[in-house]
């Protein structure tokens, strides 16, 4: 089973982080778009109550998905937020897809266009 939960910012990363690392699965992804604020994925607090161990940084998570928002009225998201998760990704050993950011106010889908350092479309 692949098991995923959609964050969107430091809230919602503690608590369905939290929540995802509960339930049994062979493999298990955070999809964290749209991405409207920092993350910080060392901030989630660990669960003394948890059966699974200790939950700090990214354990337990295979890969992440992370995009800016689309649309006509879509929330700004700042490169640097999703550079951050990149990194922290490539910190934790964690496969990382970028699946969207924003370029010059357009949203890019194009791989060939994101600075090199964002060119990630791990599986």
């Amino acid at each position: 089973v692949q098991l995923g939960a959609s964050v969107e910012n430091q809230e919602t990363f503690n608590q369905m982080s939290e929540i995802l690392k509960r339930i049994p699965a062979a493999y298990r992804f955070l999809c964290i778009e749209p991405l409207l604020s920092a993350i910080d994925t060392t901030d989630a607090p660990l669960d003394p109550n948890s059966t699974m161990g200790a939950w700090s940084d990214l354990d337990g998570i295979n890969q992440v998905i992370v995009g800016c928002e689309s649309g006509k009225n879509r929330r700004p998201c700042d490169l640097k937020w999703i550079e951050s998760i990149v990194e922290q990704c490539t910190e934790a050993g964690v496969k990382v897809w970028v699946k969207q950011i924003s370029i010059n106010g357009k949203v890019e889908h194009d791989i060939a266009k994101f600075p090199a350092h964002l060119q990630r479309r791990e599986s």
